[in-house]
Order: C-alpha cells, then sequence, then structure tokens
C-alpha cells in the first residue's frame, strides 16, 4: 500500500473514514472493487458486495491480500455489522497507514495553499527553524516566528510546516485558517487540538 494508493481507492479516503469513525465506510471502501487487479481479487470483492458473507469472501480472497483478509476474518468473528472490532482486527501499523495517508493529504493541500497564496515569500506569523536548530525540529524551542523585525534573516528553506495533529505548534497567520479550513471540510477538528 503506498502512501495514497495507486489504485481508484485513494488509502487517504479510507484513513478519513477511520478518522471520522465511519467504521463501515472503511469496511466499504477497504473491500470495494477496484479496477485492474487480478480476477480473483476482483471475484472475492464482488462476493463480498453481492452477499455480505465475511466466510464466503474470505474463501474466494488470494491469502496474500493481508488486509483483506484480516478484516474478513475479523467479520466473521464478530459479525458481518460489527465493522470497528472487524476494524481493530487488521494490524495496528496497517490501520495507521490509511491515518497517516490522510493526514498526508492534508499537509500536501495545506501546502499547496500556502504556495498559491504566499508563493516564495516568508510572511509575519510563519513557523521557522531557528538558525543553530537541527532538522528534524523536535521541540518548540527550536522554532520561532517570523516578524517583521527577523524576517530578512531567513528564507523560504527554514520555512516549517508542521503536519496536522495533536499538540502540534502551528503558524500564526492564514497559514492556520489553511489547517483550521482542511480540518473543519472533513469534520476531524474533534480529533485535532490546535
Amino acid at each position: 500500500m503506498q502512501r495514497f494508493g495507486s489504485g481508484n481507492i485513494p488509502t487517504y479516503q479510507i484513513g478519513k473514514c477511520l478518522l471520522q469513525c465511519d467504521w463501515a465506510g472503511a469496511v466499504d471502501l477497504i473491500l470495494k472493487p477496484r479496477e485492474g487487479e487480478h480476477p480473483d481479487v476482483t471475484a472475492a470483492r464482488q462476493i463480498w458486495v453481492d452477499t455480505r458473507d465475511p466466510e464466503k469472501a474470505l474463501q474466494a480472497f488470494p491469502k496474500y491480500r493481508n488486509v483483506e483478509i484480516y478484516l474478513l476474518t475479523g467479520l466473521k468473528r464478530f459479525g458481518p455489522t460489527n465493522c470497528l472490532n472487524a476494524i481493530q482486527h487488521i494490524p495496528r501499523n496497517s490501520r495507521l497507514l490509511y491515518a497517516h495517508s490522510y493526514q498526508s493529504y492534508v499537509w500536501n493541500r495545506i501546502v499547496s495553499q500556502r504556495l498559491e497564496e504566499f508563493g516564495m515569500d516568508l510572511v509575519e506569523g510563519d513557523l521557522v527553524k531557528k538558525r543553530a536548530a537541527i532538522f528534524p525540529v523536535r521541540e518548540f524551542a527550536d522554532l520561532e516566528y517570523i516578524t517583521e523585525e527577523n524576517k530578512t534573516a531567513y528564507t523560504i528553506y527554514d520555512l516549517v510546516l508542521p503536519l496536522p495533529g495533536y499538540d502540534v505548534v502551528y503558524p500564526k497567520n492564514k497559514g492556520t485558517f489553511a489547517y483550521l479550513s482542511s480540518l473543519f471540510t472533513y469534520i476531524l477538528f474533534r480529533l485535532y487540538r490546535l
């Protein structure tokens, strides 16, 4: 699984469902038929769509389809409507890939918006890495905000655009609104503390 997926169902969409606690939506997206897959996988996915029978779909899926196998095993064990427990049957690292995919998707949107609005110029309130700090920046003490007084001491290469998440320091300018609007757009604000 790549960061954003390579098929017609991007992994960030599954991550969005997981972060919104839309367990049934996540199950549907993980098991939904996709274009260009091996015929055996397509047939197994179609069995799930047609029957919603995890045992039948499980028998049809090739054994190398790990996420689907774990998910269907969970659906078989906990029942086809107990999507939360079935999803928890998927290994944690695999589940986190979906959430991180969505996090990266939001970050990419924020970076694109920032470049469209401000270009390569630093603006007041931007967050930058202090000159003495080294990457990766691990503490707030290694960061400072751009002000009119220190603006000429930094370049775009010092800019820090943090991944959205919990207990994160954000820019103090319109960039903060990009983070907020992206999160509100996808009804995720309750999961992030700004």
